[in-house]
């Protein structure tokens, strides 16, 4: 998953790139926090992201659906979640 998640990272709207790369690109997450999303947390503690030249911020939700709307507003980078209604709602809609 931390892979699949850096991957996204690197594709998100994080502004201009930097010329300095001391600088890291800042990255809003946002997750709901159950145990299926600890790979962020893991990331983030074993410096992953900022490896990768990402300043990478944790934003916890309360549900999966909410991680569609805020994530299609444009208020996290990276959203993370499962295939489940609120998925197949946002497709049709």
């Amino acid at each position: 998953m931390v892979a699949i998640m850096l991957a996204a990272a690197s594709c998100a709207s994080t502004g201009p790139a930097t010329t300095n790369p001391t600088v890291p690109a800042k990255l809003t997450i946002g997750y709901v926090p159950i145990l299926i999303y600890a790979p962020f947390y893991i990331a983030k503690e074993k410096g992953y992201f900022q490896e990768a030249g990402l300043d990478a911020t944790l934003e916890p939700l309360a549900g999966g659906a909410d991680m569609l709307i805020q994530t299609a507003a444009g208020n996290f980078d990276v959203g993370a979640g499962g295939i489940g209604a609120a998925v197949f709602n946002a497709v049709a809609g």
